[in-house]
């Protein structure tokens, strides 16, 4: 990884990456020894697997190096930033809490998102951030808006590309496989609610045509967020309204969406024959509407 800064090197180093400088760097990281001190090395960026890629993003002086591993559903996220500049303790600051937010609230859009809960096996420090300047400014400077908001680009143009190459943002078949629901559980339980003859090249087709229609993968998305914004309370439902007739609801549109009420009438048939106690009803219904959809379709 080449780093176009003057006097400035990169080189792997065990599962890390060291960041070498002729002249001391000025440094504010969350890691030990690293509070507002001058160093030549950076060790960071390390990763469990040596394919992981490393993303540098270079431009008007600033250098940002992104890594992001997932490991059992978390993401492990580290950043560099690094400014061809004199930056006091202020400006640094701010600028980590830029960083700070920018992993945040890219890794939403892409939704990678983390788990609110603690994990002794995995550890719970997620993000590593070090920001590193020429050296520490001698006055306090004026604020400089636009250096924020450059900082926060290039962050985020480089956390985007360590997402995508992670499979964020998701599409619909990683999005259900997240959710539970991979393509060949659909298809053992048509297998187990039809005596038809099912192939499984075909049936796999038929399922993947039925999830390239966008109004589908709507419904889908639609149902697990329902299912998650209510499980984490996102949501207040007023009279104790039964979430899972909606959900139902719209398993029913979505079955109708795919192949009419014929595939309706045999998602009802289904519905309480099938047992599907390993699945949590949101997730039921959704597996029975694509199984339903796809049984009818296979007729046609």
């Amino acid at each position: 990884m080449d780093i176009e800064l003057d006097g400035i090197i990169s080189y792997e180093e065990g599962n890390g990456l060291i960041f070498e400088s002729e002249e001391p760097l000025y440094i504010l990281a969350n890691r030990e020894n690293y509070d507002f001190k001058y160093s030549n090395k950076i060790n960071n960026h390390y990763y469990n697997n040596p394919l992981l890629d490393r993303i540098l993003v270079e431009r008007n002086g600033i250098a940002v190096v992104s890594t992001v591993e997932e490991i059992q559903g978390k993401f492990f996220t580290n950043i560099t930033v690094l400014i061809d500049t004199s930056l006091d303790n202020l400006t640094l600051m701010n600028l980590f809490r830029t960083v700070s937010e920018t992993i945040s609230t890219t890794s939403w859009d892409v939704n990678a998102l983390n788990k609110n809960r603690l994990d002794n096996q995995l550890g719970n420090f997620y993000n590593t951030i070090f920001i590193a300047c020429r050296k520490k400014s001698e006055v306090s400077l004026p604020f400089d808006i636009s250096l924020f908001y450059e900082v926060k680009e290039i962050v985020d143009e480089a956390l985007r590309q360590s997402f995508k190459v992670l499979g964020y943002p998701r599409n619909i078949v990683k999005y259900l496989r997240d959710a539970n629901i991979s393509l060949d559980i659909i298809e053992d339980v048509a297998r187990k609610v039809t005596t038809k003859d099912i192939t499984h090249n075909v049936f796999v087709n038929q399922l993947e045509n039925i999830l390239d229609d966008v109004n589908i993968v709507a419904y889908i998305v639609a149902i697990i967020r329902l299912e998650e914004d209510y499980n984490n309370e996102r949501i207040v439902i007023k009279n104790n309204t039964n979430i899972e007739n909606t959900a139902n609801i719209l398993c029913l549109n979505m079955v109708n969406q795919i192949a009419g009420k014929e595939a309706v009438s045999v998602f009802n048939k289904i519905k309480d024959d099938l047992n599907l106690l390993e699945f949590e009803p949101f997730t039921k219904g959704i597996v029975m509407a694509l199984v339903s959809g796809c049984i009818v379709k296979l007729d046609l």
